[in-house]
């Protein structure tokens, strides 16, 4: 074994914490966030020209720029491939493992010598573990002992998993129960992915419905209120604000939105319409139209075709 390996950190707290540490190597930083807009099966011109207009966007920074910075990190996963020794470093959340799902899957042709795997859900030190990005550098080091080998088996299971997420049949992720126990966490990440799919009972997505929730029953109004509360109910998704305002901001669209948000000197603030209540109460379901230009992975959500997922079933429904 190398003593000094790449490590590919998905995220920057954990290439800090990486950087601090007496591990050594080189870090490479996976800085995405593919459970949010337009996905395709493998890395493309396509595929970069579409995460740029899309990040761009999201993120208010220039395509140009964003565009770089994934030209480069790309480049710096072709030259992890065929390196003698490479460990992959991610956190334990749907987040994560959709990223995870694709960086192995980079990495399938001409993998490293030696490819190693640090995932892990709890840390003895840190009861309320949420992510490596809270630990000191060293906790993260003490992580590295349990680091796991990744074989050519489960490289063609991240393969596949990804290859179905980036599907535009959201039943192709169901079926990779098979895959999924090859890969840590898939099994439960691919029922979060499902459960994102607006619900056949309230017509939301869970993590939108949670937050109008919160926002109903428990009083609160603006964002430094609702956020760590929903963060503590979906932990295991992973989302940090951006993709949590975002899904806000979509469920005040339309004729009858289910929230009305106020901006006022940087400041976010919500109100919950009837309608919106009337959802978190049961008694009425979210309309179609929310769900226009909503990417989920490959599938784009539209309401003229839109896809419900069905809790009791275990299975997606057409409308």
């Amino acid at each position: 074994m190398t003593s000094h390996p790449i490590h590919i950190a998905n995220g920057d707290s954990t290439r800090e914490l990486l950087e601090q540490s007496d591990l050594g190597g080189r870090v490479v930083t996976f800085r995405e966030a593919m459970v949010d807009g337009p996905i395709q099966k493998l890395h493309t011109p396509a595929f970069i020209e579409s995460r740029s207009r899309f990040l761009s966007r999201e993120y208010s920074e220039s395509i140009g720029q964003v565009k770089q910075k994934l030209e480069e990190q790309e480049k710096a996963l072709d030259e992890s491939r065929g390196s003698p020794h490479v460990v992959i470093w991610v956190e334990h959340d749907l987040f994560c493992s959709v990223h995870l799902w694709y960086i192995l899957g980079r990495l399938a042709t001409g993998a490293p010598a030696e490819l190693e795997l640090v995932s892990i859900g709890k840390v003895s030190s840190r009861p309320a573990f949420r992510g490596l990005g809270e630990l000191a550098a060293v906790e993260l080091a003490q992580l590295y002992p349990q680091r796991k080998a990744i074989d050519s088996l489960q490289l063609g299971a991240a393969l596949t998993l990804w290859e179905a997420y980036a599907s535009d049949d959201p039943d192709l992720l169901l079926r990779c129960s098979d895959e999924a126990r090859l890969i840590p966490f898939a099994g439960e990440s691919i029922t979060l992915h499902a459960r994102r799919y607006p619900s056949r009972a309230a017509g939301l997505g869970s993590i939108e419905l949670e937050a109008l929730r919160i926002l109903v029953e428990n009083g609160a109004t603006s964002f430094p209120q609702l956020f760590p509360q929903l963060q503590a109910r979906i932990e295991r998704y992973g989302f940090g604000d951006a993709q949590v305002l975002s899904l806000l901001r979509m469920v005040t669209k339309g004729e009858h939105p289910l929230l009305q948000i106020g901006e006022t000197a940087g400041e976010i603030s919500f109100e919950v319409t009837l309608e919106g209540a009337e959802v978190v109460r049961g008694t009425a379901r979210a309309p179609r139209g929310l769900y226009h230009d909503r990417w989920l992975g490959g599938v784009r959500l539209d309401s003229s075709a839109l896809i419900y997922w069905n809790e009791d079933r275990g299975a997606f429904e057409r409308s």
